[in-house]
């Protein structure tokens, strides 16, 4: 089968900028997302994926679709709504309506499991947890990813608050943030691996990413797209085919790349170095 590791075992080539470039062609109307999937991608890797495969928190396969690069589709994509797009397409061969809290497969399905920055968003991250670990087969894979314990402290809104010495409205920030983004949670990497041990899963390695100063930076351009206009935020704006008839979206591809770029190269370099610290969490487990 082409998907079967053997098959995949191409050597990935791609760059940095080759990794944001992707993700600006993809979320080219919101210049934070882009900036942190890219970062997110390239900590995931790009090792070869074990079919059967599952996304958890598939949606339109924006993300899994320009991650996966020359890798075959993923086999199933699973999202409470998910949408049928050109993305998800070439992301997954198939595409399922389910919740990650009671997955609709059974015992032993798959031998992978990707969960992208899903799991801060689920009510019950526990049985979230054990469901992908009782699909998995033994010896399988978890690839899982979550905002880190360092979100809070990264935000730019924080730190602003903080050099005025007002940790009341540090906190407030915070909050905000967290509805911005239907954040429910953030865990310590020590809570995550007993989590996962109590789940049947062997934590192998973990890894941070979106460093500090990347994480001020992605909120300072999420403050700046989530300003509302007319009742409209600026990043639905940059999306409307209206805005699309008028002004090309390589136009704002361009731009946004021009922008990103330095932070980009900088979060790249700082993330890579041995013991860094990051606003996201990576994690990989096996089934045991």
């Amino acid at each position: 089968m082409t998907g079967e590791p053997e098959a995949q075992a191409r050597h990935d080539t791609r760059t940095a900028r080759d990794w944001l470039e992707a993700y600006v062609s993809t979320y080219y109307f919101a210049p934070s997302l882009a900036f942190w999937r890219a970062l997110e991608a390239q900590a995931l890797g790009s090792e070869p994926i074990r079919e059967p495969s599952l996304d958890v928190g598939a949606f339109d396969g924006s993300f899994a679709a320009p991650w996966l690069g020359d890798r075959p589709p993923m086999d199933v994509g699973l999202d409470i709504r998910p949408v049928p797009s050109p993305t998800s397409n070439r992301a997954y061969r198939h595409m399922v309506r389910g919740d990650g809290q009671r997955l609709p497969f059974a015992d032993g399905t798959f031998n992978f499991v990707l969960c992208n920055s899903v799991i801060e968003h689920v009510p019950d991250d526990t049985l979230v947890l054990r469901e992908m670990a009782r699909v998995l087969r033994r010896d399988g894979a978890l690839l899982l990813s979550t905002p880190s314990t360092y979100f809070h402290d990264s935000l730019e809104g924080v730190r602003r608050a903080r050099r005025q010495g007002d940790e009341a409205a540090a906190r407030a920030y915070m909050k905000h943030v967290d509805e911005r983004g239907f954040h429910l949670r953030y865990r310590s990497l020590e809570e995550w691996t007993q989590m996962l041990t109590e789940a049947g899963l062997e934590l192998k390695s973990h890894t941070y990413c979106v460093p500090p100063d990347a994480g001020a930076a992605w909120d300072r351009w999420d403050e700046w797209g989530t300003r509302r206009i007319l009742g409209r935020d600026l990043h639905g704006y940059l999306h409307s085919r209206k805005l699309a008839r008028i002004v090309p979206t390589a136009l704002w591809k361009a731009i946004f790349m021009r922008a990103l770029e330095a932070d980009y190269a900088r979060a790249v370099a700082e993330q890579n170095q041995p013991g860094a610290v990051g606003s996201s969490l990576v994690l990989r487990a096996v089934k045991v």
